[in-house]
């Protein structure tokens, strides 16, 4: 029977780039005419209420997390930089069957749900419940296969498309399948104990057995072109929500602050130096890096550093440096010169639509591919976040800025970006599914289904 507004259960967690993109879904699914309702922890609460949404709360919340590991959040995020496991053992495991149960609790009258591909709880209950699930990634490391290696990564993967090199890509994905099922033992234990049927490896992990499909929420311009599919992925393209509400204090009407408006009116082009919302946190000594870098290159700098941080670093600072927390990236990277981030897809796809030249400076998780993927695309620089001194950053930066084909290379990528918007185009396709359900809800891939990328 078809669905004249369906309701779709909308479930992430993480930090505020693995929110925002799923604001910006359940807004596009809303002119839709769908009813979305977002899932997500707690402290997002108010986030989430002010772009008019719906909140459900699900389990955890980092600042329960916090208290349960007697850690603060900064410290969260170093652990997460040294630790591969930390994220997967510590943080996201042992609130399993927390997720689950809510989401078993918010499902009992929803058509559909939608979950980030790292929800593992909320994707057992939507398996449990036998709902549609379309699992969306936000970043293109999760959907490897032997075309599209993780990059950047210790394993040994080769980079080339030659036949020898995919056969020994697929040789070596196929011997990681039992570290992968071993590091995810725990959710193998949890779907047996609440009757879910058992999977392996990549399934187990990222995957989602009978999905209505597989998203990617980011530009197939990071994913190399494929001949044969391993999995049938639906490549849409960013989901560009970044919180354009009036931030407090502002009074222009583009939403920054009336300080910094004043700044970037003031002179020269900035660079912009960001680390997101869970990396800044403990990270002082970066800024005052990137600070002391701008100075010896003579150019202005925006620091959107953490808020703890604020006050204290602006004491410090010459008037050729503007401090501030968090800024919609949507309004500020257009008007800077170059973006010197930490390789999150949020930030990352902010800068790609700026047309702006990058240099990324990883520290933990996806990341280090996210920036190799961006180097390869002749975006950006890259420099890991361990080897970051004021000197190595302004060598980079000066190498960034004093090459043109860094920036013509923004330029055209940014004309391509522009052509697709990731959140409509997924909004639209879970939108036709659930409305006309069939054969095609398996997740095989419809050739000009609305909105796709690629296929």
């Amino acid at each position: 029977m078809a669905l004249d507004r369906p309701k779709i259960l909308i479930a992430t967690f993480g930090t505020l780039g693995d929110v925002n993109p799923f604001i910006g879904l359940a807004r596009a699914l809303q002119r839709q005419g769908c009813v979305p309702v977002i899932a997500t922890s707690e402290e997002y609460r108010d986030l989430v209420a002010r772009e008019g949404l719906d909140f459900r709360p699900m389990r955890p919340d980092l600042g329960e997390i916090s208290s349960r590991l007697n850690m603060q959040k900064g410290e969260i995020a170093t652990k997460m930089s040294r630790n591969k496991r930390f994220l997967f053992d510590q943080v996201m495991f042992p609130h399993l069957r927390d997720a689950y149960n809510d989401v078993m609790g918010l499902t009992k009258d929803v058509d559909g749900i939608v979950t980030h591909c790292l929800a593992f709880g909320a994707k057992a209950a939507a398996e449990q419940r036998g709902l549609p699930l379309f699992n969306v990634f936000l970043s293109p490391m999760l959907l490897f296969s032997a075309d599209n290696p993780p990059l950047g990564t210790p394993a040994p993967f080769m980079t080339s498309r030659s036949p020898l090199a995919v056969g020994y890509n697929w040789l070596l994905i196929k011997t990681l399948e039992a570290a992968l099922t071993l590091l995810a033992s725990p959710l193998a234990r949890f779907r047996n104990e609440v009757g879910l049927p058992g999977v392996r490896g990549f399934e187990l992990l990222v995957g989602a057995p009978r999905a209505a499909a597989t998203i990617g929420l980011f530009s197939s311009l990071l994913m190399p072109p494929v001949s044969q599919r391993t999995r049938s992925e639906i490549i849409v393209g960013h989901s560009f929500h970044d919180g354009r509400h009036t931030p407090a204090g502002a009074s222009d009407p583009e939403g920054l602050p009336s300080d910094l408006t004043d700044f970037l009116d003031s002179g020269s082009e900035p660079i912009v130096f960001t680390l997101g919302s869970l990396v800044a946190i403990d990270r002082i000594d970066y800024f005052r890096a990137c600070s002391i870098a701008a100075r010896s290159l003579k150019r202005r700098a925006v620091l959107l550093a953490d808020s703890a941080d604020v006050d204290k670093l602006r004491q410090e600072m010459s008037s050729e440096i503007s401090v501030h927390g968090y800024v919609p990236h949507s309004l500020l990277f257009p008007r800077c010169c170059a973006v010197v981030h930490h390789g999150g897809m949020g930030s990352t796809g902010q800068a790609l639509r700026a047309g702006k030249p990058q240099l990324v400076t990883p520290f933990c998780n996806d990341q280090f591919d996210i920036a190799e993927r961006l180097r390869r695309l002749g975006v950006a620089r890259t420099l890991k976040a361990k080897d970051v001194s004021a000197d190595r950053l302004a060598q980079n930066i000066e190498r960034l800025l004093s090459s043109a084909s860094y920036t013509d290379c923004a330029r055209a990528v940014a004309d391509e970006i522009a052509l697709n918007d990731g959140a409509e185009s997924a909004a639209a396709l879970i939108s036709q599914r659930l409305r006309r359900p069939g054969p095609g809800i398996s997740g095989c891939v419809v050739e000009g289904e609305p909105g796709t990328e690629r296929v």
